[in-house]
């Protein structure tokens, strides 16, 4: 049986998961729920691409769309945790297109559906009771759980990759470094 990695929630998945209480908004307003939620999607998704660069400071200026940074988040971190992540953050990015698109999308309650189907589809919850789609409380309700749910996620591939990454690094014995070398 292989060795268990500890995994503990540490200072940068702290900031996370503060951010998303500070900045994820409680009430009935789909739209700053899909607009917020989708900023604090991003930035995880910058998290997981920095930690993965040698040097991240040379992104610091350059502008990468959504859409990219989720196939890179993907590319280097796809292996951690839970695939279903993906097309949850495609269906939320479609939901925000919607919005940045159309002042008042009539494809918004679908795309916010179809949404919180996905996700329910993906990751049955131990309760999870049907929605009345006609509710717009409950819709909103259901939909900033399940992005909270996401960036949950987000937050948990971003601890996984440095809880993995401080697990590969080599100890050096006492009075010597990595390489083998005495200590001068």
């Amino acid at each position: 049986m292989a060795d268990k990695i500890p995994l503990q929630i540490d200072a940068e998945a702290e900031i996370r998961i503060e951010r998303v209480r500070k900045h994820l908004p409680a009430g009935n307003d789909l739209i700053l729920i899909a607009l917020k939620g989708h900023l604090l999607a991003e930035e995880g998704l910058d998290d997981l691409i920095r930690f993965y660069c040698k040097q991240p400071e040379h992104l610091d200026d350059v502008e990468i769309g959504f859409f990219v940074k989720v196939r890179l988040a993907r590319a280097l971190s796809g292996h951690i945790v839970w695939t279903g992540r993906w097309p949850l953050i495609d269906a939320l990015n479609s939901v925000r297109n919607d919005l940045a698109h159309k002042l008042e999308s009539p494809k918004l309650r679908d795309r916010v559906i179809r949404f919180l189907n996905l996700r329910k589809e993906l990751a049955p919850l131990l309760y999870d009771p049907e929605i009345d789609p006609t509710n717009w409380d409950a819709v909103a309700e259901r939909f900033r759980s399940d992005i909270s749910f996401l960036l949950g996620q987000l937050t948990g591939a971003g601890m996984m990759a440095r809880t993995l990454e401080a697990q590969a690094q080599p100890v050096a014995p006492e009075g010597r470094t990595t390489s083998g070398a005495p200590l001068s």
